[in-house]
């Protein structure tokens, strides 16, 4: 089975570092894009198998991606954690509303993001199977 892929989408360049270094193993490639357009490009280009996608992002904010990439049929399977700095309520309901598959406030966890990362690849091979 081959790695599987993930776009890590953050204006925060050692953010992106972070999540790249905790995330890597044998079984995952990570991808990076440093605002929202690029992560759509990215994602077009390259279809990545998950999208750790930052709300807060010049030019185009995560939520805007998640609905974009949410409603192409050649890209609304593609799960979607968004992450940010805002922990309002409001806020999560709203990116879950955008599409999203899941959302994690920062400062996160690494080990309960890793565990999520997980369970969203782990689902979406099930589907994939299943079909």
């Amino acid at each position: 089975m081959k790695p599987a892929t993930i776009l890590i989408a953050d204006d925060n360049a050692a953010i992106r570092r972070v999540l790249a270094r905790s995330l890597a193993s044998p079984d995952l490639d990570t991808l990076e894009a440093s605002d929202g357009l690029k992560a759509l490009e990215a994602v077009r280009a390259l279809r990545p198998d998950l999208i750790l996608l930052d709300v807060r992002m010049p030019g185009m904010n995560g939520r805007e991606v998640c609905k974009v990439l949410k409603s192409d049929s050649a890209t609304r399977d593609i799960p979607i954690l968004l992450l940010t700095g805002l922990s309002e309520l409001d806020e999560e309901a709203d990116g879950l509303g955008a599409g999203a598959d899941d959302y994690v406030t920062k400062p996160f966890n690494l080990n309960e993001l890793q565990a999520r990362v997980n369970a969203l690849l782990r689902r979406c091979r099930i589907e994939e199977e299943s079909s």
